[in-house]
Parts: structure tokens; sequence; C-alpha cells
């Protein structure tokens, strides 16, 4: 099970290269679940979604890409209001598996076949550009204070967060001007990030 991942169309296309189904996570059933109550809702116009988090991370291959966290707000049929936190947007498990050799009825031929998943290399969609970040930075909350979209980088091998002030430095200051914290303008903020993978890599 992928736990960590927000279910997308890669990751399922990772499972599909090894033969393996995708399995839910306990918060994909639960996304399943939100999407089924506020399906074809007479107040749909008003359904959006609101970037919480933007991420530039410098990835094993030491090339930059995007990850960013939502909020996902829809209306169900009597107009009440839903809201699911969706984490990982941009990034995909993929699972390495272990192989398997079994023997076929003639003992000089053999055939390797899938076996079990024995870790998960990260992969990511979406490569940085100040463009890429524009599109995404369209769904993005700096209209209010409440529930300000964050900006941050972070170095996946390292495990480290550095938060970033505002969208213009974070959309076209140098990375490593960044996550050295040396802005002239606010000091930023160093957080931990968590991850649920143990190496990363884009495909």
């Amino acid at each position: 099970m992928p736990n960590g991942f927000f279910r997308s169309k890669k990751g399922e296309e990772m499972y599909a290269l090894i033969s393996k189904p995708y399995e839910n996570t306990m918060k994909d059933d639960q996304y399943a679940e939100f999407l089924r109550r506020t399906t074809n809702s007479p107040h749909s116009a008003r359904n959006r979604k609101v970037v919480t988090a933007m991420i530039r991370e410098l990835g094993e291959d030491g090339n930059e890409y995007l990850r960013y966290e939502l909020r996902d707000i829809r209306y169900d049929a009597i107009g009440a209001e839903h809201e699911e936190y969706c984490p990982n947007q941009g990034v995909y498990p993929i699972p390495v598996a272990q192989p398997k050799i079994e023997f076929g009825e003639n003992m000089t031929t053999r055939e390797v076949v899938t076996g079990d998943i024995i870790r998960y290399e990260l992969g990511y969609e979406i490569p940085f550009t100040p463009e890429a970040a524009d599109k995404i930075h369209e769904l993005a909350n700096e209209k209010s204070r409440s529930n300000r979209t964050t900006y941050a980088v972070s170095e996946y091998k390292g495990g480290k967060r550095i938060g970033v002030p505002t969208y213009e430095d974070f959309r076209n200051k140098p990375f490593d001007i960044l996550f050295n914290g040396k802005l002239e303008t606010r000091k930023a903020e160093e957080v931990v990030l968590d991850h649920n993978t143990k190496r990363a890599r884009s495909v």
C-alpha cells in the first residue's frame, strides 16, 4: 500500500508496469467518498480548489520539481459545504519489486516474474519552471490572512524545508539562494519535511 501518497494516474501507471494492483489507502477511500457525496450537486458552481502550499524541491537527480498541497471544497445536493485536504500533489510512488524466479514444466527454462514490493521511490510529475509555478499559483490564496498559501524550497536528500516569504521570491530567485537563507528581505524559517519514502528520483 503506497502510504504517504495521494492516488494519481501516474502512480497507477507505475503499479501497472510491475503487474500489481494499486491498493487504495484510507485517505484515497475517504476522498472517493467525498467525491460521491458531492457529485451532480446543483450547487457545483461554487466548488473550488485552494492551493495551501507550494514547494520547489531538489530531487535526487539534481533537478528541481514542483509539488503542492490543496483544499478541495465542494457542495452537496442541499448546499452543505464539504472539504478534503489533498497532500502530495505532483509526486507519485514508484514501487520497486523483488525479482521472483519460477521454474516452468521444462526445468531447463525459467521465468522471471514480479515479486513482492520491497520499497518505494519518489517520482515527480512537474519540472520546475516559472510558468509551471504560475499555473499552480492561480489557485493560491493571497487575498486574505486566513489560510494564506505558504511557499517553501526543500532538498529531498536532506529532508529539510525552508520557508520563502513571497511568491515572487519563490518563483524568481535561484534555488541555492532560497535554500541557504540568503534572501535580503526576511529570514526564511526552517521546518522539517517528513518523508514517507526512502529514495527519490524522476522518470
